[in-house]
């Protein structure tokens, strides 16, 4: 058997497991309909993630606490050759970012999953038909770090309320950084969360 070195062994299974992971979506799809096949990867995805944790767990020996789960979830990206970078916040939470632009630039289009192979024949497939389709999404709940002209702040939707860090959301129940968010998101958020101008309209 030709040897083959510790890299090569890596790409090889991590190159297979990118493959079934998207052929058999892709087999589940010609079969049962595009709908069925996403919620088959929906429930697989509920169960893998925990699959990896432990295993990752027992590799790294971790133990308990936000640095364990971030220093698991770190080696999870990027056994998955994710783009990313994680920061942590003053209110002790973590905020992962994602950043695929160079493939985009290079492409000249919205990439597919990196476990899809298979060249499509329907432009209006897979993630784009969501993309596109906004009003099939609704946030109810979120959190964002907001990079204001004088300060970070941390903004967001939650238990039907928005709420924001800065002075004049506590004064004001309301503020510009809330007030771009709902711009940005529109028809995105819950009806209730619709407070100004900028939503649109059907």
């Amino acid at each position: 058997m030709a040897k083959l070195d510790s890299q090569q062994i890596i790409d090889y299974f991590h190159r297979c497991y990118k493959a079934v992971d998207g052929l058999w979506f892709i087999k589940v799809e010609e079969k049962y309909g595009f709908d069925r096949a996403l919620e088959v990867d929906n429930e697989v995805w509920k169960v893998m993630p925990k699959i990896q944790a432990r295993m990752l767990k027992s590799m790294l020996k971790l133990k308990h606490g936000q640095d364990a789960l971030l220093k698991g979830l770190k080696t999870k990206l990027e056994l998955d050759s994710f783009k990313f970078k994680i920061e942590k916040t003053e209110n002790g939470t973590a905020v992962v970012n994602f950043s695929d632009e160079e493939a985009l630039e290079e492409l000249g289009i919205v990439p597919l999953p990196p476990y899809i192979h298979i060249p499509l024949t329907d432009s209006e497939r897979y993630q784009t038909i969501y993309a596109q389709e906004k009003g099939r999404v609704t946030f109810s709940e979120f959190s964002a770090a907001f990079q204001g002209e004088h300060d970070s702040y941390t903004t967001g939707y939650k238990d039907g309320k928005w709420y924001c860090s800065c002075h004049f959301f506590s004064s004001w129940g309301l503020c510009s950084h809330t007030m771009a968010l709902e711009r940005m998101l529109g028809d995105m958020l819950p009806k209730e969360a619709l407070t100004t101008q900028y939503h649109t309209t059907a």
